[in-house]
């Protein structure tokens, strides 16, 4: 059977609140006010978060496998810890911060570059959290997290990149859902309607006042023009009546 919230956080993240109102209405329609109050409490995913759960739904392989290399690196770290064996560490850490860096390029061509190293953190810290884990097997991630670590402080940093990316910071936390107002809504288009209009309409007759403006214009070169020629031409008769003069 099909479960509602899990198409929820599976479609796409502009209809998330529309669906998800929708969900809860259904719900509630049905009796089951328990259910609605759960699914109302969940938040719109961040971009970041949204692009992660739809990889994590389309990898889920790859998402063992990443699990599996933290724990790699954690057994690692308890052998070097113990004096045992310090060789592996090194090569557990690099594989593991390889399959970290593999899904954040997956994130980064899902929603773009500018969240590569907010899915990096969040890798990080879903694979070393049976919780986190959870519910990054289930896509099901409203924000991006913040790695912790395996409790050593020299542990290499996945998130860095060889580029050095700078160091990230937290994710926002998003703003509570509010309900929509429509009547407010359609009468601040409706205001939004008028007030295009009375632009349109002043547009249209700044360019007419525009027109007359050049027309005025070319009137005035052309009066110009007449008085120019009709002194030159008086100039020239004077000069030819006074030379009549002079014989």
């Amino acid at each position: 059977m099909t479960d509602p919230v899990d198409e929820l956080f599976a479609g796409s993240l502009d209809d998330f609140v529309k669906r998800r109102d929708a969900l809860v209405k259904e719900l509630k329609q049905h009796g089951d006010k328990d259910t609605a109050a759960a699914v109302k409490a969940l938040r719109k995913p961040s971009a970041a978060a949204w692009a992660v759960n739809q990889v994590a739904r389309r990898s889920a392989d790859a998402i063992d496998e990443l699990v599996a290399a933290a724990k790699d690196v954690h057994d690692a770290q308890a052998r070097a810890v113990q004096g045992k064996d310090g060789s592996g560490l090194r090569a557990a850490t690099d594989a593991w911060r390889k399959r970290i860096q593999t899904l954040a390029a997956d994130v980064a061509k899902e929603a773009g570059a500018q969240y590569r190293d907010d899915a990096a953190a969040t890798f990080e810290a879903a694979s070393t959290s049976e919780e986190w884990t959870a519910v990054l097997k289930a896509g099901r991630l409203m924000t991006t997290l913040s790695p912790s670590g395996f409790g050593l402080q020299d542990m290499p940093d996945p998130v860095l990149t060889p580029r050095a990316a700078p160091a990230r910071k937290a994710d926002p936390e998003p703003e509570p859902e509010r309900e929509v107002d429509e009547e407010a809504i359609a009468a601040a288009q409706a205001q939004v309607d008028k007030l295009d209009a009375a632009l349109e309409k002043a547009t249209n007759r700044l360019r007419r006042a525009e027109q007359r403006l050049d027309q005025a214009r070319d009137a005035v070169a052309d009066a110009e023009a007449a008085r120019d020629k009709a002194k030159a031409e008086r100039d020239e008769a004077a000069d030819a009546l006074r030379a009549m003069a002079t014989r």
